[in-house]
């Protein structure tokens, strides 16, 4: 499995894949850049290194610890947890996504760090049903279908409705195409100063984010994914873009051929799922291109063929792209209301 260096090396990635990762189309933070300063030429690095050796010094002696995650091998795979940076979460339609993003946030929450989730395509009712399914093992569906009593007696929901009530975990519901990414700066900045510390950032999804009037759909993902790539920055958060699949990546997310790769009536050699060099997810999502340069991190999301009567479906969280790591596979189980890692490297497959 290779790293970005040895990619590199191979000339597997481009020159300089973030030669316009810049002040992209004017949507540069509010007082993150200073045009005046270009007058008094760049900093010597000797300037820098003071603050960079604290923050790296606090890493070494863990008084600065990156955002704990719910499964020990991601944990393993990421360097401990999710550090500072930009990641996108690829993964087809029903695949749990939103759930694994969510997972994230909870869980971040839970360990007393703040977690803002903006939700630009579901509603409150089914946000807060999402949550409270994770919080007591039930189904949410359920609970948005009326099927669950939201029953105060029941200890279990009792106890999850009173820790979700105290969790730092902040939900902003926007209208689809109608909250620009202009606007994540600002809003990321106001957590902090609620909470005295950076949060975990996620925008579920990528795609619907509104832009600059006139802006074409691979213009405004790629700004977003610049504007994200900033505000982790110069904020120290963990920001995670939750992305749509290329419509022709679907069947090998779902671990089947891809009926537009075949020929002369035969199927098209798909590597599975878990198998391989995982970089090779790498444009799977939808307008890739932008938000790939300019990502930290690329975890892209399959799902192996669901079988009738099985409890869970085996996933797979491919570490396409990893700047301070390697890339690997990260093996989960999802019962269609919160992922899971297996209970032993020798599971039996379902």
């Amino acid at each position: 499995m290779k790293d970005d260096g040895e990619r590199a090396e191979q000339g597997l990635l481009p020159d300089d894949p973030e030669a316009d990762a810049g002040v992209i189309g004017g949507a540069e933070p509010s007082g993150s850049w200073d045009p005046d300063s270009l007058t008094d030429g760049a900093p010597l690095v000797g300037a820098l290194l003071q603050g960079a050796l604290k923050v790296m010094d606090d890493r070494w002696n863990k008084v600065e610890k990156p955002v704990p995650v719910p499964w020990q091998r991601l944990a393993e795979a990421v360097g401990g947890g999710l550090w500072p940076g930009l990641g996108v979460l690829v993964g087809n339609p029903g695949s749990g996504k939103t759930q694994l993003a969510m997972q994230l946030a909870l869980h971040a929450a839970g360990e007393g760090i703040p977690a803002l989730y903006l939700g630009l395509e579901l509603g409150k009712v089914d946000l807060v049903a999402r949550l409270l399914g994770m919080m007591t093992g039930r189904r949410w569906s359920d609970f948005y279908l009326g099927n669950q009593p939201v029953d105060c007696g029941s200890p279990r929901v009792a106890d999850a409705l009173a820790a979700l009530a105290r969790l730092p975990f902040r939900l902003r519901i926007v209208p689809p195409l109608g909250w620009s990414y202009s606007e994540l700066y600002r809003e990321t900045a106001a957590t902090a100063d609620k909470h005295g510390r950076a949060p975990l950032v996620v925008v579920d999804y990528l795609q619907i984010m509104q832009g600059k009037p006139g802006e074409e759909i691979r213009e405004r993902v790629g700004n977003a994914a610049y504007m994200a790539r900033a505000v982790a920055r110069d904020l120290g958060s963990v920001v995670v873009l939750v992305s749509s699949t290329a419509r022709d990546k679907y069947a090998e997310l779902a671990g089947r051929a891809n009926p537009e790769k075949t020929g002369g009536g035969k199927p098209a050699k798909v590597e599975p799922l878990g198998k391989g060099d995982p970089s090779r997810m790498l444009g799977f999502g939808k307008e890739s291109g932008e938000i790939e340069f300019a990502a930290d991190s690329v975890m892209v999301l399959g799902s192996e063929p669901w079988e009738p009567g099985a409890a869970f479906t085996k996933s797979w969280l491919a570490l396409a792209k990893l700047r301070a790591g390697r890339t690997s596979w990260v093996e989960l189980r999802f019962d269609g209301n919160r992922f899971s890692e297996p209970t032993a490297p020798e599971e039996v497959e379902i």
